[in-house]
């Protein structure tokens, strides 16, 4: 059996069949943090009313591109300009910074995935460019970021343990 304990999207990536029956041997959790980047959009309009001009940052996956039509859709309802960066290479960062020059945007969505890896250097580029930052993991915050929105992982795995115990009990990962 797999249990998942932090997955964004399963169904999406074709790795279930749909999230209220994953079917076979597969179940666990889904965090919705791509849902929420819509959201973070909207905490981030209600927080700065003058907001015109986001970018949205995220490292290479496959749910980049959906999370960003998803989220350029609340951005013309909010008024905002919303420039989508996909880094290949987390080596790149800098790089994005140095190309906003004077046409800086007044914030920057982080895209869930690998802000663990990248968020404190993400956090101080912003800061010396005097963006506003949100995301989903509080590492975003505990740098100096403005705000995060999504879920407490650390209770998505204790809860992700109990599915473990259930099956080890006896129950099939399908129908949990």
């Amino acid at each position: 059996p797999v249990v998942f304990a932090l997955a964004d999207r399963p169904d999406v990536l074709g790795l279930v069949s749909s999230l209220a029956r994953p079917g076979a041997n597969i179940t666990g959790l889904t965090t919705l943090n791509f849902e929420l980047s819509t959201k973070r959009l909207e905490l981030l309009k209600e927080t700065i009313p003058n907001l015109t001009r986001v970018t949205v940052l995220g490292l290479h996956h496959p749910l980049v591109p959906i999370t960003v039509k998803e989220t350029e859709a609340a951005a013309r309802a909010l008024g905002i300009q919303l420039q989508a960066i996909e880094l290949k290479d987390p080596r790149d960062l800098d790089g994005v910074f140095q190309r906003f020059g004077k046409d800086s945007p007044g914030a920057l969505l982080l895209l869930p995935g690998r802000e663990v890896v990248y968020g404190p250097r993400t956090v101080s580029l912003a800061l010396n460019h005097r963006l506003a930052t949100i995301g989903g993991q509080t590492v975003l915050t505990d740098a100096g970021g403005l705000m995060v929105y999504g879920p407490r992982t650390t209770d998505m795995s204790f809860r992700a343990a109990t599915y473990v115990d259930k099956i080890l009990k006896g129950t099939k990962p399908g129908d949990l």
